[in-house]
């Protein structure tokens, strides 16, 4: 992982040091869903695998639909709010 936006440079600088995700030893990281549960009309959860410095945890994350928008394909598509339990 080489960058990521935070709006903030130094603290994402010190996100990739190696205090937190060792960016340079750990170059990527990747978040895959393996599952849904809604729990309303506009929330649910959303379970998948997070790999991190080479470490691969199951999570699960509460999401909120915020609306839809169009992917780069064209293609209408949801879009969620989410936050790490």
């Amino acid at each position: 992982m080489s960058s990521f936006n935070t709006n903030h440079a130094e603290r994402e600088k010190h996100f990739l040091s190696e205090d937190f995700l060792a960016a340079d030893q750990y170059p990527t990281a990747s978040f895959t869903s393996t599952g849904f549960e809604p729990n309303g009309d506009d929330k649910g959860i959303l379970t998948g695998d997070l790999t991190l410095k080479g470490e691969t945890r199951e999570i699960e994350m509460p999401v909120t639909l915020m609306g839809k928008g169009e992917d780069p394909w064209g293609d209408i598509v949801p879009v969620s709010r989410a936050a790490p339990s």
